[in-house]
């Protein structure tokens, strides 16, 4: 594993394969998880005193945490939380979809994928301190 690699590189990634003309559904679930992930791990960077090791999900205590710190923070970890959730459904629901009333087709697809860009963006920013990505 190379010291050098930037969890960010994962957004770049994320952003690629969303904004490629016609992604596929594979395309756009994997560039919602990029996107997560960048952001998870920017957080968990920026919070290390926040980490911590359980049993369950490690992610929803971080993004808990995080909300729990109120002010700005507090926003932070609840838009975390809806990232992670975004991740999920794109990583295990098939048809992808919150519940079965609420499929998403391939155009609603594209469409969690820019939001769930959008609000990575946010977190990356927040957590890294570098300003605007580009």
């Amino acid at each position: 594993m190379s010291d050098s690699f930037e969890w960010v590189d994962f957004f770049k990634l994320a952003t690629q394969l969303r904004t490629k003309e016609d992604p596929s559904e594979a395309e756009l679930r994997t560039a919602i998880g990029r996107a997560y992930y960048a952001a998870y791990h920017c957080a968990r960077e920026a919070k290390p005193d926040l980490v911590e090791r359980v049993s369950g999900s490690a992610h929803a205590a971080l993004w808990n945490k995080i909300r729990g710190l109120r002010g700005r923070n507090e926003r932070l970890g609840m838009q975390g939380r809806r990232l992670m959730e975004a991740r999920q459904m794109a990583d295990y629901d098939r048809p992808f979809g919150i519940r079965k009333s609420a499929v998403l087709d391939a155009a609603g697809i594209a469409r969690k994928a820019e939001e769930v860009e959008s609000v990575a963006k946010m977190l990356i920013e927040a957590f890294s301190g570098t300003g605007t990505l580009e």
